[in-house]
């Protein structure tokens, strides 16, 4: 179904498109086979270590965006190499940390301490 998904957004733009992938599904590796295959271009990562896949994905010109909690996952994503970080807290819903850091206090702490873009 992931896949079907995909061929419809690529019917409905000629755009450049992301999709969200959490590192932690049981399916990963075929949810990054088909990513590549259909030619997405841009790849979401959450939930676990963006370093298993960064440089696969980029590899392939895809650009790795990974979804950070706190300053700690922040850094460590750039050290993985991604392309850019989303700082998203507390209040986003589903888990986003133990700290309860909400984004508007998130965002200015993440700014001062990496390089990539910051969204």
């Amino acid at each position: 179904i992931f896949r079907e998904h995909i061929q419809k957004c690529k019917k409905a733009t000629d755009k450049p498109f992301g999709v969200n992938i959490p590192l932690m599904y049981p399916s990963i590796d075929q949810l990054m086979k088909i990513v590549i295959e259909e030619g997405v271009k841009i790849v979401f990562t959450s939930a676990g270590n963006p370093k298993l896949w960064t440089a696969k994905l980029q590899e392939q010109d895809i650009k790795v965006i990974h979804v950070v909690s706190s300053i700690k996952f922040a850094l460590k994503a750039q050290e993985a190499g991604v392309d850019a970080v989303v700082a998203e807290g507390f209040e986003a819903g589903g888990h986003n940390g133990r700290e309860e850091t909400t984004t508007f206090t998130l965002i200015p702490m993440v700014k001062e301490q990496i390089q990539v873009p910051l969204i």
